[in-house]
């Protein structure tokens, strides 16, 4: 065992949960701030900068707010692949961090739009490595009993990056212009560096105390008991054969997604980062065309709808206490009128500002309601099935392979958002833009509902397999 003299400057600061949690979020938090730093900048900035015309613009800010959710789906599966392989999370951590410099200095400095393109790309590559490492590593340092509350402080810090990002993006560039706003940035790289540098990962410190084997020994973490079981609904007539097997899945990934639950959580992860992204490529322009409002104003409106995002993990601790699927379904439905009533803002006036406000405001509550416990339940399903069969995915686990997925899912909604937005608005205008978001938030309503009800369904099947198979055989499964 490790004296107190071999042990590194700082041990117990640089290796508590706190400080590795912080680093997380501060992680999470720069990787959505770089995003959206220049989400209110871009429609100004192409046509200055890079020569585009001003009836373009609408096309171009779609497509490289699209090109950073292209490079998450890109790198996703293979940066979640090598992080569980990987001895320490801590390289591909920081291997993230470089990768989203070099996207940084290439935006700041690009004047090409294809240039601007594959900076854009590039820091979506970036993001899938910090995204998929950062949430694999913070339920794995706090203990899966305080899984969605330590989720919750990580999107808390995506929720900031998006809140203050295009607030500050759009302030600074007003007052300052086009390369303070990436001062800002590289500003935040520099603490970002210091911060990954400086932590000491949980499986780490546990080998420099020599307490590796014992750790070892208990790799497989008990998983906080829900309200309804997350697996049951998967199960197949080799459950118990595969419960007693310990050899490890070669493809975790093709397993996750032969559950449904996992699936649900995957679609409506989309579907909130669709509902989020559809923004950013019309709010600034259209309160531009609307109230006559430049960059500060567009992105004060940002605020509006990521101002919530400060109770995160207070709701992730109501997922961790009560389960995940009310709140899920809670999220989805009370999204859908504030989405409809948005085309009612649609003319220059006091109220009708207010109105705007208020509505990114109650939507901005729905999407922190929704996105902490569809990140939880990932981080439950993938313990429950280390609990179910120990061993299944070796002894490096899969976390870091499932989220890996879920930045899939996020990254596929950010793609569309923009997209769909800048298109809808474009052809049929913001109102029946708006409107198609709350009938998708509809949509996504049903498979929440009956991912709920998969275990009475579960039970029913069994029901009608037992009275089947007593009919066959001549006998009576109800005694007398």
């Amino acid at each position: 065992m490790a004296t107190s003299k071999e042990l590194p400057v700082l041990f117990t600061l640089r290796s508590h949960p706190a400080f590795i949690l912080v680093t997380i979020v501060i992680a999470v938090f720069t990787d959505i701030f770089l995003y959206a730093v220049i989400v209110p900048v871009l429609p100004f900035s192409l046509s200055a900068r890079s020569g585009v015309h001003e009836e373009d613009v609408q096309y171009w800010v779609s497509i490289l707010l699209a090109a950073y959710a292209a490079g998450i789906v890109i790198c996703s599966p293979i940066c979640g692949y090598f992080a569980d392989r990987s001895d320490s999370r801590k390289t591909p951590f920081m291997l993230g961090l470089f990768a989203l410099a070099g996207a940084n200095f290439m935006l700041c400095f690009g004047t090409s739009i294809w240039v601007l393109l594959v900076g854009r790309l590039l820091q979506g590559m970036a993001a899938a490595i910090v995204w998929a490492v950062g949430f694999a590593m913070a339920p794995e340092t706090v203990g899966p009993e305080r899984a969605g509350e330590a989720i919750g402080w990580v999107g808390l810090g995506v929720n900031l990056g998006a809140l203050v990002g295009p607030t500050l993006g759009g302030i600074v560039f007003a007052q300052a212009g086009y390369y303070a706003v990436f001062g800002m940035t590289f500003g935040l790289l520099g603490v970002d560096i210091l911060l990954r540098g400086a932590m000491i990962e949980r499986k780490v410190a546990l080998q420099i105390l020599g307490k590796e084997n014992q750790e070892g020994e208990e790799t497989i973490p008990e998983v906080a008991e829900e309200a309804d079981p997350l697996i049951k609904d998967s199960t197949s007539d080799n459950e118990q054969s595969r419960q007693k097997s310990s050899k490890p899945h070669p493809f975790p990934l093709l397993l996750f997604l032969q559950i449904p639950r996992f699936l649900s959580a995957l679609w409506g992860t989309m579907v909130i980062a669709t509902m989020i992204t559809v923004f950013d490529s019309v709010l600034p322009l259209y309160v531009h065309e609307t109230f006559g409002w430049e960059s500060l104003g567009a992105g004060l409106m940002f605020l509006s709808t990521c101002s919530t995002s400060l109770l995160e993990p207070f709701f992730g601790h109501l997922a961790d206490k009560y389960g995940t699927r009310w709140l899920g379904i809670a999220s989805f439905v009370c999204a859908i009128s504030p989405y409809f009533l948005l085309r009612l803002v649609d003319h220059d006036s006091l109220n009708q500002k207010a109105l705007l406000v208020v509505l990114l405001s109650v939507i901005g509550m729905c999407w922190s309601v929704g996105m902490t416990p569809l990140t939880t339940e990932v981080s439950k399903i993938v313990g429950e099935l280390e609990t179910m069969t120990p061993g299944i995915f070796g002894n490096r686990g899969a976390m870091a392979q499932a989220f890996g997925l879920t930045n899939i899912a996020f990254a596929m909604g950010s793609l569309v958002g923009p997209i769909w937005g800048g298109f809808m608005k474009e052809s049929v205008g913001w109102g029946n833009m708006t409107m198609s978001i709350g009938l998708l938030s509809a949509i996504t309503f049903i498979p929440t509902v009956g991912r709920s009800t998969s275990k009475c369904w579960y039970r029913l099947t069994m029901l009608v397999h037992v009275l089947r198979k007593a009919v066959k055989e001549g006998t009576t499964p109800i005694r007398e």
